[in-house]
């Protein structure tokens, strides 16, 4: 499947190559020409993406996430934001036996952001937010062509990942805490 989008983005590739032959040198429309281009490139930025991310994929019936086992492996499709734009793949879930939470080896592997968004879109989002409002930001991006996201992504998934920071260093605090406080009695 992967290898018929790649061979189908090249092609369009080709046929583009060949209309830009044909072109008049006096009728080019760099700006139209120059969009064509990004569509193409994100076109084979989304297949390679795809493979890169299926690469990330476990296969085994059973895997260890942090020195626990878990099983009952299924498959389900997933959307993966990419700078390219959206890639929709097939991979492996994981249970602990009991059922309940959901282990996605290739997320964890890949550094993948709220389940949806490869690490260079997260930093992307979030400091194209932290420089101008949500729907300026949606703008720039569609007009740069690069991680095209919604104008409520932009608002959501940067507080989703400080909400998971401050989570955390309150965690790491409270053992900092507690060593401080055993170090002393010693």
């Amino acid at each position: 499947m992967n290898d018929e989008a790649i061979e189908r983005a090249m092609r369009a590739v080709e046929d583009f190559r060949r209309e830009v032959a044909e072109m008049s040198s006096d009728t080019i429309d760099l700006l139209a020409v120059e969009r064509r281009v990004q569509e193409l490139t994100n076109a084979c930025g989304r297949a390679l993406m795809r493979e890169v991310i299926a690469r990330a994929d476990a296969s085994a019936p059973e895997v260890k996430i942090d020195g626990a086992d878990w099983g009952h492996r299924r498959v389900a499709a997933a959307t993966y934001e990419t700078v390219f734009g959206g890639v929709e793949i097939e991979r492996a879930t994981y249970q602990r036996a009991g059922r309940g939470r959901v282990a996605v080896p290739l997320e964890l592997r890949l550094g993948i952001v709220e389940g949806a968004y490869t690490p260079r879109v997260a930093r992307i989002l979030t400091k194209a937010v932290a420089l101008m409002p949500e729907g300026e930001a949606e703008n720039l991006l569609q007009e740069v062509g690069v991680a095209q996201l919604s104008k409520s992504t932009l608002h959501r998934v940067p507080r989703a990942i400080a909400s998971r920071y401050e989570g955390r260093r309150e965690i790491s605090r409270t053992r900092f805490a507690r060593a401080t406080r055993s170090l002393r009695r010693r």
